[in-house]
Parts: C-alpha cells; sequence; structure tokens
C-alpha cells in the first residue's frame, strides 16, 4: 500500500519559503562580512610592507 502523500496548506508553503528566503539572505550577510574582514586584513598587510620599503628608501646621514 502506497502511503498517503503529504499534504501542506498554502500558508504552510508560504512560511517554509519565507524561512529558507531569510536563512540565504543571513548567510550571504554572513559571507560578505567575511570577505570584507579579510580584505581589510591584506590591507593591513599591503600598509605593513609599503612602510617597510619606505623605510629601507630613507637616506639618513
Amino acid at each position: 500500500m502506497a502511503p498517503a502523500p503529504l499534504r501542506c496548506s498554502d500558508s504552510q508553503v508560504s512560511l517554509v519559503l519565507i524561512v529558507i528566503i531569510v536563512v540565504a539572505g543571513l548567510a550571504l550577510i554572513a559571507g560578505l562580512i567575511r570577505s570584507a574582514q579579510r580584505a581589510e586584513r591584506e590591507r593591513g598587510r599591503l600598509a605593513a610592507t609599503i612602510e617597510h620599503l619606505a623605510e629601507g628608501l630613507i637616506v639618513t646621514e
């Protein structure tokens, strides 16, 4: 005997879709924050490298 088909009301389907959209949005925001943090670290490393190179170019008498 086959199992009875799953029955969902329109409001239940809408609620599930809203939850999926919210979770996907939160994941997107978390990814953007992580990307921004990574870019900030890279900028810090680049600034330190430039500063180090600039110190090497300064000629003291």
